[in-house]
């Protein structure tokens, strides 16, 4: 006897919605799968493969379900994977990925980008993060301080960039077991180590973001927090902004449990959601 498919240990009250034609023949899918008011922080995944050809829906998958799961434990917020999307070509050209959002049948409040970006931006830093207001009555159920609702927010990541790495030379070949060229912050003949996924400086063997995947992992939520501050990249964890933010508290000695932002912006990201009408 065949299966229908398993129904995922997820969290989520999965639905399906089936129209009879013959009843509501006029009831457009834009009409049943418009952006939902349902409290979750609803995610699209875009993948240039002219950059990333062998990552794959399961590779892409995995790294949700880790940032979903920190999310989740750390600011209280539940995402939900929408959808997975290719472009065969992103480049620099924005309106392809407009192209993208305009096809969705439902538009999400955040969109995880992995690419390169605009002038490479993504690959030089690992990530940046940017929104973009549709056309429309879109309305996004988590407000930012600075963007309202009218905005879906962007993490551009770059799915390569590398926490720490040693060893490498500009083209991003492994030729040294040793660190060179402000490699190991800035420190020479510093032994490399392969941490599983690629060659990391061994002072950072015990970090957290040494392990594969955090660093890309910690990037994502790094870069969909930043709409919830209000001083760019002067909400980052450690600044004069930040120190000041905190009312006299001091700042935890962890900034890697807060993605290096400041502590009070997760607090308002975790208080964003306002819902919609």
């Amino acid at each position: 006897e065949e299966k229908l498919g398993e129904n995922a240990t997820n969290g989520l009250f999965d639905v399906v919605v089936v129209v009879d034609r013959s009843v509501f023949p006029t009831v457009s899918d834009e009409e049943v799968m418009e952006n939902a008011t349902n409290g979750l922080f609803d995610v699209v995944v875009v993948v240039d493969r002219s950059v990333f050809p062998t990552v794959s829906d399961e590779d892409v998958a995995e790294t949700f379900t880790r940032v979903k799961a920190r999310m989740e434990a750390q600011l209280g917020v539940t995402m939900r994977l929408q959808e997975i999307v290719e472009i065969p070509e992103l480049g620099d050209d924005k309106g392809l990925f407009h192209e993208a959002l305009s096809a969705l049948a439902e538009l999400p409040e955040g969109v995880i980008l992995f690419a390169h970006g605009s002038n490479c931006l993504a690959e030089l830093y690992g990530g940046y993060s940017t929104s973009v207001e549709p056309v429309g009555d879109y309305c996004n159920e988590f407000a930012s301080p600075t963007r309202g609702q009218a905005n879906i927010y962007i993490a551009v990541v770059d799915w390569d960039h590398r926490f720490s790495a040693c060893g490498y030379d500009e083209e991003g070949n492994l030729v040294r077991s040793v660190s060179a060229n402000g490699e190991c912050r800035g420190m020479n003949d510093v032994p490399c180590v392969w941490n599983g996924e690629y060659s990391i400086c061994s002072l950072d063997v015990s970090h957290p973001y040494a392990v594969p995947g955090e660093f890309r992992v910690a990037t994502v939520i790094h870069e969909f927090l930043h709409p919830f501050g209000t001083n760019g990249g002067l909400d980052h964890y450690g600044t004069a902004v930040c120190v000041a933010m905190m009312d006299g508290e001091p700042l935890p000695e962890s900034p890697e449990d807060y993605f290096y932002m400041c502590p009070p912006v997760l607090k308002t990201f975790a208080e964003s959601y306002v819902g919609c009408p």
